[in-house]
C-alpha cells in the first residue's frame, strides 16, 4: 500500500474510533508511520480526507443498492434508498452518527470527491449516458447538474444540523425525504405528485429492509467501510487518486 492510501486508511480508522474532532495529523502520523509533511502534501487538511470518506461511503452503498433497483426506469430511487440506508446505519452505529455530524461541513465543501463518486449516477438522472461525459457538456446540462448538487447539499446541511442536535425523529426524517425528493425533481425539471413521492419512499424503505437483511455487514461500518486489516490488503482507490484538494 502506498503512503497516500495508508494515510487515508489510518485517518479513517481514527475518525470512527476516536472521532473526527479528536483526530489530529500527529495521531494519523503515529498510526500510519508516515511523516506529517506527507499528510500536508497529499491532503493539506484532514477535512479533505473526511470528504473522501463520505464519497467512498456513497460509492460502496450505491453499488450495493444497484442490484435492487431498475436503474434505467427509476434512477432516482437509488438516491432515496441511499438516504434511508445511511440514516439507518447512523441509527445503529454511534461512531457513524458522530462522524456524520462532526464532519458534515467537510462533505458540504468537499463536493469534488462526492461528484466524482456520483458522476455516472448524476448523468443518468440528467437523462444522459455515462458516454456523454466523455465530451464537453453543454452549459445547460452543467447548470442543471450544479443546481441539482447545490440544492441537495443545502438540504442535507439542514439534515446534518438537526441530526447533530438529536432533533430528528421518524416524522421529521420522513418530511426531510419528501422535501429532498421534490426539490431535486424541480432541479431536474420534473414534477412528483404527493402520491408518487409517497410511493417512492415506501418502495425505497422496503428495498432498504431487504438490503440490510441480505447484507448484514452494512449494519457495521467497521466491516464495510473501515477496519485495521485493510492496511495490509487494499489497493489504492480510483476515487482517492481523482479527488483534488485546493
Amino acid at each position: 500500500m502506498d503512503s497516500k492510501q495508508r494515510i487515508y486508511e489510518c485517518a479513517k480508522i481514527l475518525f470512527f474510533e476516536e472521532g473526527f474532532n479528536n483526530t489530529t495529523k500527529r495521531k494519523v502520523s503515529e498510526l500510519s508511520g508516515i511523516n506529517q509533511s506527507m499528510i500536508n502534501y497529499y491532503f493539506k487538511e484532514l477535512g479533505n480526507v473526511a470528504a473522501v470518506v463520505f464519497a467512498e461511503n456513497y460509492q460502496i452503498l450505491t453499488k450495493r443498492i444497484a442490484p435492487y433497483v431498475d436503474y434505467e426506469k427509476e434512477p432516482f430511487l437509488i438516491d432515496v434508498v441511499f438516504e434511508i440506508l445511511s440514516h439507518r446505519i447512523s441509527e445503529m452505529n454511534p461512531s457513524m452518527a458522530r462522524f456524520v455530524t462532526d464532519a458534515s461541513r467537510e462533505m458540504m465543501f468537499g463536493c469534488d470527491a462526492y461528484n466524482y463518486a456520483a458522476r455516472e449516477h448524476k448523468m443518468v438522472l440528467l437523462g444522459l449516458t455515462p458516454a456523454d461525459n466523455s465530451g464537453k457538456l453543454s452549459a445547460e446540462v452543467i447548470e442543471r447538474y450544479n443546481l441539482f448538487t447545490s440544492l441537495k447539499m443545502g438540504i442535507k446541511s439542514y439534515y446534518f444540523s438537526k441530526y447533530s442536535q438529536g432533533d430528528f425523529n421518524k416524522e421529521k426524517f420522513d418530511r426531510y425525504l419528501i422535501f429532498l425528493i421534490k426539490v431535486q425533481m424541480f432541479a431536474l425539471g420534473r414534477v412528483f405528485t404527493d402520491e408518487q413521492t409517497a410511493e417512492i419512499i415506501s418502495k425505497a424503505t422496503d428495498i432498504t429492509e431487504r438490503l440490510l437483511e441480505d447484507n448484514p455487514d452494512l449494519k457495521k461500518p467497521s466491516i464495510y467501510l473501515y477496519h485495521k486489516s485493510i492496511l495490509h490488503e487494499e489497493p489504492v482507490m480510483d476515487l482517492l487518486n481523482n479527488a483534488k484538494f485546493e
